[in-house]
């Protein structure tokens, strides 16, 4: 597989889970067909999740007041999704941004294999990282709205004498079914406690509404994290490439690797030209920075609520008995806000330590019979790359494994308290 079939395979996953979320907008040369089905699709999904669903879960707020459990699993699923309109929101108005970051990150260019040192390599390592880390976020994430409409399917398929309490309602004259709640709280546009068929379409409309949250929010999230991925690769490539400068320059002259106290002034001129084309492809901290403006108050947001659903997601896994179905969804729901948060602060963390060798790697060049041009623009650069490569959270602390740790102690120290307030009232 050439460089460019690569880099183009690089995003292909998470460009198609955006395609499936109903967000995607068709390239300019699209069939106009395609583009009427797309603009279709994407207005149903909007008014399905961002008119429909979403609103509805604050709408009904104020009836999971009293019951603190019910509150937080309510504020919740809000936040939740109210983040992901603010994500769809940034997609359709910074999408040519994003999609030009990918560009230029994907045409450029990269040097060719010699020894230990192969690009190619490299890039599939990256790919294969990155593929697992979406592949097991989309996968938890889908499992969070799957599991809990399967859950009140199964209670109403199977358990119905034990589960449901049918009773008259003589002012609205219609069957009223207590006891069984649905998956989330949100309104529905029909009278869900009608009958069971009612109840569980309720139940499938608010777990289609989650699933199609699970593919937005993972197309978004996994996208950034692809191309903070990707970035991190084309920065170990970098490395290899000032590393093994000279090798590659005595190759491509077809001379031989001998001991010598000073370069050709042939090898010279073709070792200061790569240099050049090196440092030019230390752009990349520029597409760092183009990230951060689009990304990082998003990114914030994302951590603060996080943090808050981390903490409220212990609370209410150690309320429910593990024998009960709800745990089961809840826990997955544990499990899909820590994924995310990981793979934040992991590709982050990859692309800060990489870009801190770029200094060291031009010193273990083969630089010692080079001339004092070439060590000054050596020098030069490695003074340069002193200022860190990384993404920040809102601009207040870097993009890290620490701050995933950080999140996960405080969300822990907030359990404990509110665990014991509900202990010791």
């Amino acid at each position: 597989m050439s460089a460019q079939s690569l880099n183009n395979d690089f995003f292909r996953t998470n460009m198609r889970i955006i395609k499936w979320s109903g967000v995607w907008i068709p390239d300019e040369s699209a069939h106009p067909v395609v583009k009427f089905w797309y603009l279709i699709f994407d207005t149903l999904i909007m008014i399905y999740f961002c008119v429909l669903f979403t609103p509805g879960e604050f709408v009904v707020l104020p009836e999971t007041v009293k019951s603190f459990p019910d509150l937080m699993k309510n504020l919740n699923m809000g936040m939740t999704h109210f983040l992901a309109i603010i994500k769809i929101y940034t997609w359709f108005s910074k999408r040519k941004e994003i999609l030009g970051i990918i560009d230029t990150l994907s045409k450029n260019t990269v040097a060719e294999k010699i020894g230990e040192f192969d690009p190619d390599k490299i890039i599939r390592e990256d790919r294969k990282t990155k593929q697992i880390a979406t592949l097991a976020f989309f996968s938890v994430a889908c499992c969070v709205g799957s599991s809990s409409c399967l859950n009140s399917l199964y209670i109403v398929l199977f358990n119905s004498e034990n589960q449901f309490a049918t009773e008259i309602d003589a002012f609205n004259r219609t069957t009223v079914y207590y006891n069984q709640k649905l998956p989330y709280y949100s309104w529905i546009p029909w009278d869900h406690r009608a009958s069971r068929f009612n109840f569980a379409c309720a139940a499938v409309f608010q777990s289609m509404a989650v699933v199609n949250s699970a593919f937005i929010i993972v197309g978004f999230d996994t996208l950034f994290t692809a191309i903070i991925g990707y970035t991190s690769c084309q920065i170990k490539i970098l490395q290899g490439a000032f590393r093994t400068i000279r090798p590659r320059i005595l190759r491509k002259l077809e001379l031989p690797d001998l001991p010598t106290l000073k370069n050709s002034p042939e090898v010279e001129a073709e070792m200061m030209k790569e240099m050049n084309i090196c440092i030019i492809m230390l752009f990349i901290s520029r597409m760092c920075e183009k990230l951060e403006t689009i990304f990082t108050y998003i990114t914030l947001g994302q951590v603060l609520i996080s943090l808050v659903v981390f903490c409220t997601c212990l609370y209410l896994t150690s309320s429910i008995p593990m024998n009960d179905g709800k745990f089961l969804v809840e826990l997955i729901y544990l499990l899909a806000i820590e994924i995310q948060i990981y793979i934040y602060c992991y590709f982050g963390n990859k692309v800060t330590l990489r870009g801190e060798d770029i200094s060291m790697s031009l010193y273990e060049g083969d630089w010692l019979q080079s001339s004092a041009p070439f060590k000054s623009s050596m020098m030069i650069t490695m003074a340069r790359m002193r200022r860190p490569i990384h993404l920040t959270i809102g601009k207040f602390t870097p993009l890290t494994i620490s701050t995933f740790v950080t999140i996960g102690r405080a969300s822990y120290s907030f359990f404990a308290v509110l665990k014991n307030q509900n202990q010791n009232p």
